[in-house]
Parts: C-alpha cells; sequence; structure tokens
C-alpha cells in the first residue's frame, strides 16, 4: 500500500481506521496465545486385508485397494471453552454488521476510491469468504445449502452475543443435522480463521496508517505488549476539616 489513499468521508473514516487498528490489537494477543490449529485435519484410516494380500513386496497403495473393509478418522483440533469465549469476544467488533469496525464494511470504504486497492480488497473478501470450516460447508437433506456463514451467525448469537430464541433453534437444529462434536469445530475453525484474516488486514495497514498520521509510531510499539490490567483500583480522596461528614442510618 501507497500512503496516497483516498477516503469518502475522510474524517469519519480516519476515525474509524484508528478504531478498528486499536481494536484488533487485543485481538491479536489473544489469538496469540491460543493453540494453533490452522493445521486442519488429522486422518487416521484402519484397514482390513484378507489374508490373501499379505504377499511379500506388496505396496501401501496394493494393501489399500485390496482392504475388505476399513475405519476412517478424522480428529479435528478444537479450543476449550474458556479459550473460545475469549476469541469470540475479541472477533465480533469486526463480524457484527452493526459495528463500526466491521471488516468487509472497512474493506469498501478503504477501496472505494482507490482503484490500485481493489485486488487486494477482491484477495482479503476471498480469504474472509473461504475461511468456513475450510470451504463451504452445506447442512444434510436441506434444499438449498445452509452455508457455513448461517452456521457461524447461529452459533454467537445463540450462546455468546444477543442470545435469542430464533437463533437457540436454528444452532439446536444445526447439531441436530451435523452432530455436536462436528458443529462445534465449524464454529470455532471458521471463527479462528476469520480471526486471522483481520489481524492480516491490520498488520498490512499498520505503516500506511503510521504515515497517513491515523496511528502513531508510539501507539504501534506500545501495542506490542499486552495491556495488564490491576488486580484493584484505589481512589484517593482528600479534604480539609470537615470535609468527610459521618451520618448515622436509623433502622426502618
Amino acid at each position: 500500500m501507497t500512503y496516497d489513499l483516498k477516503l469518502p468521508k475522510p474524517e469519519e473514516h480516519r476515525a474509524t481506521l484508528a478504531l478498528f487498528w486499536e481494536t484488533a490489537q487485543p485481538l491479536k494477543h489473544v489469538v496469540a496465545e491460543l493453540p494453533d490449529i490452522s493445521n486442519g485435519h488429522k486422518m487416521n484410516i484402519k484397514p482390513v486385508f484378507p489374508r490373501s494380500a499379505l504377499v511379500p513386496g506388496a505396496s501401501t497403495v496394493d494393501l489399500l485397494n485390496a482392504s475388505v473393509s476399513s475405519e476412517l478418522e478424522l480428529v479435528f483440533p478444537n479450543l476449550p471453552e474458556p479459550l473460545f469465549e475469549r476469541l469470540a469476544l475479541r472477533f465480533r467488533p469486526f463480524y457484527a454488521n452493526d459495528e463500526e469496525v466491521n471488516l468487509l464494511k472497512l474493506l469498501n470504504f478503504v477501496s472505494q476510491l482507490n482503484p490500485h486497492l481493489h485486488p487486494w480488497k477482491k484477495e482479503r473478501k476471498a480469504s474472509w469468504d473461504r475461511a468456513v470450516f475450510w470451504g463451504a460447508m452445506g447442512m444434510p437433506e436441506q434444499t438449498p445449502a445452509v452455508k457455513a456463514e448461517d452456521v457461524i451467525k447461529a452459533g454467537l448469537y445463540s450462546r455468546y452475543f444477543h442470545v435469542n430464541k430464533i437463533h437457540r433453534e436454528k444452532a439446536l437444529a444445526y447439531e441436530k443435522s451435523l452432530g455436536v462434536g462436528m458443529y462445534r469445530i465449524a464454529l470455532v475453525s471458521s471463527v479462528w480463521q476469520r480471526s486471522n484474516v483481520v489481524l492480516q488486514v491490520a498488520n498490512e495497514m499498520e505503516q500506511l496508517l503510521v504515515g497517513l498520521g491515523i496511528v502513531t509510531a508510539e501507539a504501534v510499539e506500545a501495542a506490542k505488549t499486552p495491556a495488564v490490567q490491576p488486580e484493584e483500583v484505589s481512589l484517593k480522596l482528600k479534604g480539609g476539616p470537615g470535609a468527610f461528614q459521618a451520618k448515622e442510618i436509623k433502622k426502618s
């Protein structure tokens, strides 16, 4: 990106870009603390071979092709609930349509007057769309197929944010159709992958925002260290004679 950036609403959008970058920093620290679940799934195959297939020199391919039955197990990485709750909390501002720092809205206004950024926007939008359980996922026996985007929305808004009966019913239906475990994996994987798309955009824009004076270099340096909240907060008040008055509370 170059420092030549035209914005449809310069003052408003400069403030939004600053807010986007600032909001991405806690998400960055949360993702850094999570287990890396980017490698997808592991596959375990347990074939059963007839005795006639067990001959000297038989290759793995020969044995698999000769197997009379097999057991296939797919193992997906997951996140414990407390870790996923932290991730979902920091991810939501970039996902919800009514949020000022919604990623898709930001990509739109950043690229709107900058044709040289159209390919960049298209690539990031494609990454966002792909980051749903390794591609579009359909509900079994549903016409038309329900994409994982709907599964994510039902998951987040049935148990974590603005919980309501409609989304809870949708989530329960998806759990019944996909299985509770696979529905959980779809939600966790999608949120984790999309969080990384947000961080990619924030990292790519960081030097641009510094160059435009939207974010200071000092803020970038300070953000490298996670903010630590004190265990206690104290309030000290000072006053002269009679500044503090005591009054007995009558028993009712």
